[in-house]
């Protein structure tokens, strides 16, 4: 029998989870193409492009509650789960590996297995930038792998933005997650409502603001000052550069994919259950943009103003190669161990 490996991957306000578990699942296609990939989650597939989508032989959208007992009747030989707690996972026979993304440290508590240690637990981090303190998870072996990201495709023509309406004027773009994010949005908006006026007025050139709907975006997301929407499905990195400036919320994957790229980034931490979007935004600051909950608003106005005004861009951070090969060969190895 093919050897089987099933990805848990959850999120229902973005795509990084998603995004991260297909850029390790496109390097395992490519070292081992016989293993038989699968996805369980509970969070729409729409962000991901249909090549990546043919990564995987089934896809299944389940609750996080479901998870294991869908599994129970034929288990596969490794569950890879991403930053996500999963109920009575450890009653499978099968190899467990966690992809464990920075978390809050009153929460990584929630991601000790009951009775058993994980199989390998991966940090998709640099080895200095972070790891849980020693022995708060139980695991046979940890690995720290790297930034997973995706950079530009420069293969292919980027899904363009739209020539701004008028001659020298500035392009916003606003990306805040995939959609669905109830009270958290409304926050957002808030923040926004206040702001964007604001630099309208101190700009002299005039100002087209760009929203990003994601595929989970209700009409009650949709920011009453944007000029236009624009839905860029799996391609929403490629319009990062092409802006003059940036306003997002800064969960793991747009943060590295904006990192990778020079345009300024407004970044906007988001509360979430265990992901530590402030202590993000604080790490980037200076490098990638401003980040908006660390000063006063009015310093952020004039951070804005400034920066569209003199269409100033910055140094691309070196990220360096993305860790999805070195997590891939990590999985590899586990699948390929004896019993």
């Amino acid at each position: 029998m093919r050897p089987s490996l099933c990805f848990c991957a959850t999120g229902k306000t973005g795509l990084g989870h998603l995004r991260r578990v297909t850029n390790i699942a496109s390097a395992l296609r490519q070292c081992a193409p016989d293993v038989d990939l699968q996805l369980l989650t509970n969070a729409s597939v729409e962000g991901l492009g249909d090549d990546e989508r043919q990564l995987y032989r089934r896809i299944v959208h389940a609750e996080r509650s479901q998870m294991a007992s869908l599994l129970q009747p034929q288990p596969p030989s490794l569950v890879v789960v991403d930053t996500a707690v999963v109920p009575e996972l450890e009653q499978l026979p099968s190899r467990l590996a966690l992809i464990l993304r920075e978390t809050r440290a009153d929460k990584l508590s929630d991601f000790v297995l009951p009775e058993r240690p994980w199989d390998l637990l991966l940090l998709p981090h640099a080895a200095d930038d972070w790891r849980p303190p020693a022995a708060t998870i139980a695991c046979r072996q940890q690995r720290s792998v790297g930034w997973i990201y995706r950079r530009e495709d420069r293969t292919t023509d980027p899904l363009p933005l739209g020539a701004p309406p008028a001659a020298g004027m500035p392009q916003l773009l606003i990306a805040a997650g995939a959609g669905g994010g109830g009270d958290r949005w409304e926050a957002f908006n808030q923040a926004l409502t206040q702001l964007i006026p604001a630099v309208r007025q101190g700009l002299s050139q005039g100002l087209e603001v760009i929203q990003v709907i994601g595929p989970r975006a209700t009409p009650a997301e949709h920011l009453a000052l944007a000029d236009r929407r624009i839905q860029p499905g799996p391609r929403l990195n490629e319009l990062f550069p092409q802006a003059d400036l940036v306003i997002s919320t800064m969960g793991y994957n747009s943060a590295l994919e904006l990192a990778a790229s020079d345009v300024p980034v407004l970044m906007m931490a988001k509360p979430t259950t265990y992901d530590d979007q402030q202590a993000r935004a604080a790490r980037w600051h200076g490098r990638v943009g401003w980040a908006y909950d660390l000063h006063p608003p009015e310093a952020a106005l004039n951070w804005l103003i400034d920066t569209l005004h003199q269409r100033r861009r910055r140094p691309p951070v070196a990220l360096a190669e993305s860790g999805a090969p070195v997590a891939a060969k990590a999985l590899l190895e586990l699948l390929q161990a004896g019993p």
